[in-house]
């Protein structure tokens, strides 16, 4: 029996001036233990170093866009990266939070198993 390939998930993040926070949420998406994402970084007319340092991670990896907008708010941002999406999933991560290397894996295969479901989250 063939693999079937794991459903692919895009993890959205909108950023505005985060640079104390950026990088460490990033390493935790790409700590994942879960084959099959992106990650779509939305910046939205950050006035520190936050769009520079989402640009040095997409040079590293190409499973990361990186995506500007001017200032709309976080909740715009978040859309415009919606609708980037790749993946039938989608992960909305804030740029100040980490996960766990565990939780993509969690959420895609539940979803896999449960087609009546619409979304998860953590606790």
């Amino acid at each position: 029996m063939a693999k079937t390939c794991p459903t692919h998930v895009s993890v959205v993040v909108p950023i505005y001036n985060m640079e104390r926070y950026l990088a460490e949420t990033i390493t935790s998406v790409l700590a994942s233990d879960y084959e099959n994402f992106d990650i779509i970084l939305m910046d939205d007319g950050s006035k520190d170093e936050s769009l520079s340092i989402a640009r040095t991670f997409a040079e590293k990896d190409e499973r990361i866009n990186v995506f500007s907008q001017a200032n709309a708010g976080a909740s715009a941002a978040r859309n415009h990266a919606i609708r980037l999406a790749q993946g039938p999933y989608i992960l909305p991560v804030d740029a100040d939070n980490n996960i766990t290397p565990g939780y993509i894996r969690a959420a895609a295969e539940y979803l896999d198993a449960h087609p009546e479901v619409k979304g998860v989250s953590c606790e």
